[in-house]
């Protein structure tokens, strides 16, 4: 979303990268509609974090919406679940997770809004049970790493994470190379 202009430094190809990591893991979580007046209001059009007033933004073309749980650990973006965020406050926040991010006060104040269970906010990163169900059904395995050939490294990479936070390998049972699990093996 910000990623022009929270990252400057980043060459095209860098954020062509980054954008295909990111629509790896949104094809996996889900992409959900979202009202964003409906968070705006919930967060009475200002940045959760740092108080910022962020009304000017409200209708424009990008929206300064954070995935309260981050997207590389295949949670949706739902109006439900989105926080308001500044670009200064989302940047820094970029994939973390919350209790990584945000103090006690403001977790028990994000579970309010957003419905979240506070232990979820407050515990220990973890990848969305639902995601990590979609990923055993092999033809959704297989499927993915079509889609994703180009961006294999990217694959390998969510599959080992997988592994060492879940002990799930979606590779097993899927009809995946032997030599793409070799790469996959040698980097885990």
């Amino acid at each position: 979303m910000y990623n022009n202009l929270a990252n400057p430094i980043r060459t095209t190809d860098q954020h062509r990268e980054y954008a295909q990591k990111r629509k790896l893991f949104v094809n996996i979580a889900g992409n959900h509609k979202l009202n964003s007046t409906e968070v705006y209001s919930r967060f009475n059009h200002s940045c959760f974090n740092c108080g910022k007033d962020l009304k000017i933004y409200q209708n424009s073309k990008e929206k300064p919406l954070d995935h309260t749980l981050p997207v590389k650990f295949l949670w949706p973006l739902t109006t439900e679940n989105a926080t308001l965020l500044c670009q200064s406050c989302n940047s820094r926040k970029s994939d973390k997770w919350p209790s990584d991010f945000y103090e006690d006060e403001q977790l028990r104040e994000l579970h309010r809004l957003t419905g979240i269970p506070y232990s979820v906010l407050s515990g220990d990163a973890h990848y969305n049970p639902v995601a990590i169900e979609k990923l055993k059904d092999t033809n959704e395995v297989e499927q993915l790493v079509d889609k994703f050939a180009k961006y294999e490294d990217k694959i390998i990479s969510l599959r080992n994470s997988i592994i060492e936070h879940e002990g799930f390998d979606f590779f097993e049972g899927a009809n995946i190379s032997k030599d793409i699990v070799d790469r996959a093996n040698a980097v885990l």
